[in-house]
């Protein structure tokens, strides 16, 4: 009896220990240093140490929430470095989500305010709400939970390792604590970093990251699970002595309350990392590094964590309840759909591009491409998806919560030059959505060179098939002047300028995410004015005229995924253009006073293709390569300047662009270039341009002013630019060295601040 009385009282004593040795992890926010946490994580799994509960706080919650899903260290770390969280970080869209049907062509702008319309007073933003936008973290984070969210019923505590997050309300000045609910979003709301990221409403509170009132949610591990020994890691710390040119850690500090950074030594260990300064917010490129800082620190702690942790679990058998645990994991078939934030107009036209007539279930692959379809409108801001599992028929539910943008944008832009390319863009945008996605634009240029304006109305069909309408009305006027260098002002006049006015109407349909179809049909007039001859009184100039009155179709291929406006570095653009015209020529010599006018018929064909490619070498070398084709089956017109000022145009660089240069000019050509770029920082690239321009038959001038073609590829010109630029989020600045073969001025320099470009033209090139 004595001996069985015995056996059971240390059975007893056994059991106690193993219970008393159930162990929580902490890990506190800080940005991509919490990478470090993953490797933690590894060092105690290849040691058998189980973890039975996890509480974070900021990036802490999404590691936390990973391995309470069940991800491994090594799932984690993929994650992390992949492209797609990447994006999430950077709030740039990749290339294949970007539908380039919906997207507006390029204009030169360098800064816009918004202003939202309502019934009662206009709301104007001139600042952006967030430094990152938020489309693809919205859309990764709820398809990383959604499962696991249907699997636990919502209640953390059924998750493969018990979980706790934490978040701000400013509003009531506390700490979220999120046991239960929809996993997603409470991750989304504890790393909402004021200002980084925009807040979301949880139970109708906007909810902050929760590193503002607790950074490191011990308290929260001790109340809600009370374990027996707690491992902690820290990569952050209070608040720092903030520079006056600092305004991050100046913003930190007004926000952040003081945090406990401390664990209790005797059922504890805390693993601390001073990282401030050497590691940024977003530095998630050093994954690696943080990784290894993680788990051989962990090691140096591994034998005495192991002298109080004497149970284990080992990694075999932890694997093997992993694998079950996700085989519960529901698939994720979506089925009722729900909206809020938009009208009920706005509602049916968001379905309509979600669920295609005659579907009844949507899956994950579907919803995503229709996510970003409709964020590619310029009508919707955010959209906030949530899914909500239904296990009688295995389904989820999904609800969109939509936040539309400001109706009305007001844009200024352009750029300024040493030359005479000095340009203002201005623009004024109206969005709308109701059962169809409108825009009307107006907006032109002036300057010295380049004088526009444009109105142009656009309608988005959604039919199986998207369809694009576009309507344009232009007029502009281009003059060309003899460069001026280094601020110079030039008053010489003029010796050719250009006229367009016109009407197009345009198609688009999808050829792919990133190609379009466009089908276009307009009218215009096209007036040139220019100086025949050499020798030009300069107080008693006598111009030429040449007016066209054409009937104009084409349809053109595009594709474009270039990460810049201008000096891109990544991305491909394609463009395959036809073009049909036919009308009138009227020439006016000399204006009319003196000379009749006399008129005759034009008709032709024209075909152009250019390719730009930009490839990685190694490190921070890229190589662009450029081809430039173009056709055109236009005969002469009565001068050889006429004839000049209307055949095509090679202007590879913005510094060429508005230049006139009869040397890269002709009826048909081919052209071609490589761009070696040298990235000293991220932002800053040097670029050497070596561009190669053969007509195919050179356009020449005889005794009597009149255009004739030389022998087929007579003559080869060539351009090289160098430039240092300075490329950021809205603006570019560069300097520039080129030269251009066969041309009086040989050699140009200059500096330039920001884009330069044309508005839509009739005859496109």
């Amino acid at each position: 009896m004595k001996k069985f009385v015995s056996m059971l009282l240390t059975l007893f004593l056994l059991t106690s220990v193993v219970n008393a040795q159930s162990v929580g992890l902490v890990l506190s926010g800080g940005g991509a240093k919490g990478i470090t946490h993953i490797g933690i994580i590894q060092a105690l799994e290849e040691n058998d140490i189980p973890i039975d509960y996890v509480t974070g706080t900021s990036i802490g919650a999404i590691i936390g929430a990973l391995y309470a899903m069940g991800y491994t260290p090594q799932e984690m770390l993929d994650l992390i470095g992949s492209k797609e969280f990447q994006q999430c970080y950077s709030g740039k869209i990749d290339d294949s989500n970007l539908y380039y049907i919906k997207r507006n062509e390029p204009t030169p702008v360098l800064y816009s305010i918004k202003a939202n319309l309502g019934d009662s007073a206009t709301v104007v933003q001139a600042l952006p709400l967030s430094l990152i936008d938020p489309i693809h973290m919205n859309f990764k984070i709820m398809e990383l939970c959604m499962q696991a969210t249907a699997a636990c019923r919502e209640d953390f505590d059924s998750l493969f390792v018990p979980f706790r997050c934490v978040a701000s309300d400013v509003y009531n000045k506390r700490e979220i604590i999120f046991s239960h609910g929809d996993l997603g979003n409470a991750v989304r709301a504890s790393m909402t970093f004021p200002f980084v990221f925009r807040p979301i409403k949880i139970d109708g509170i906007l909810a902050y990251d929760g590193g503002i009132y607790n950074n490191f949610p011990a308290d929260v591990m001790k109340h809600d699970f009370d374990p027996d020994f707690i491992i902690g890691s820290v990569v952050s710390s209070n608040k720092n002595r903030a520079d006056s040119d600092n305004l991050a850690v100046q913003i930190e500090n007004m926000i952040m309350h003081v945090s406990n950074y401390e664990l209790p030594d005797t059922n504890g260990i805390l693993m601390n990392f001073d990282l401030e300064g050497e590691i940024g917010l977003l530095d998630f490129d050093k994954a690696q590094y943080l990784f290894d800082l993680g788990y051989a620190t962990t090691m140096q702690f591994i034998d005495s964590i192991k002298a109080k942790v004497p149970r284990t679990e080992p990694l075999d058998s932890l694997n093997l309840r992993r694998k079950a645990y996700k085989q519960t994991l529901p698939s994720i078939i979506f089925k009722n759909i729900s909206i809020s934030g938009a009208n009920s107009s706005q509602r049916k036209l968001i379905l309509s591009e979600i669920r295609p007539e005659g579907h009844r279930y949507i899956r994950l692959g579907d919803f995503r491409d229709a996510y970003f379809r409709l964020l590619s409108e310029n009508t919707i801001n955010e959209i906030l998806p949530t899914a909500t599992y239904n296990p009688k028929d295995k389904t989820f539910d999904l609800h969109l919560d939509v936040s539309m943008k400001d109706k009305l944008t007001l844009s200024f832009g352009g750029g300024l030059s040493t030359s005479n390319i000095n340009q203002i863009y201005y623009g004024l945008n109206y969005n709308h959505l109701r059962r169809y996605s409108t825009e009307v634009q107006l907006d032109g240029q002036f300057g010295r060179m380049y004088n526009n304006v444009q109105l142009m109305g656009r309608l988005n069909i959604p039919t199986d098939i998207p369809m694009s309408l576009r309507i344009l009305g232009s007029h502009s006027k281009l003059n060309h002047f003899e460069s001026s260098f280094l601020f110079a002002d030039n008053v010489t006049p003029a010796f050719n300028m250009q006229t367009e006015t016109f009407a197009k109407f345009k198609l688009a349909l999808p050829f792919m995410n990133q190609h379009k179809a466009e089908f276009g049909v307009g009218y215009g007039t096209v007036t040139d004015n220019y100086v025949q001859g050499t020798t030009i009184d300069f107080n008693n100039i006598h111009y030429n005229t040449n007016r066209y009155d054409l009937l104009g179709g084409s349809v053109v291929f595009k594709r474009n995924s270039l990460n810049s406006v201008q000096y891109a570095t990544k991305g491909i653009y394609q463009h395959i253009l036809a073009q049909v015209f036919n009308g009138s020529n009227t020439y006016v010599p000399y204006g009319t006073a003196n000379h009749e006018p006399t008129e005759e018929p034009v008709s032709w064909l024209q075909f152009s293709f250019k390719d730009q490619h930009y490839i990685p070498i190694k490190d921070n070398f890229i190589l662009g390569t450029y081809v430039e084709g173009y056709y055109s089956s236009r005969n002469f017109a009565q001068t050889y300047t006429a004839t000049m000022m209307q055949a095509g145009t090679f202007t590879p660089t913005p510094s060429t662009l508005f230049s006139y240069n009869p040397t890269f000019r002709a009826n048909q050509y081919v052209a071609a270039g490589v761009k070696p770029i040298y990235m000293l920082k991220p932002y800053l690239q040097l670029r050497l341009e070596a561009y190669a321009f053969v007509p195919i038959r050179p356009i020449l001038q005889n005794n009597m002013g009149e255009a004739y073609y030389g022998k087929q590829f007579s003559t080869m010109s060539h351009l090289e630019e160098l430039s240092i630029v300075g490329r950021f989020s809205t603006f570019v600045i560069s300097a520039y060295l080129n030269h251009e073969s066969s041309y009086p001025r040989k050699v140009g320099a200059g500096i330039s601040l920001g884009w330069y470009m044309f508005n839509n033209r009739f005859i496109e090139q």
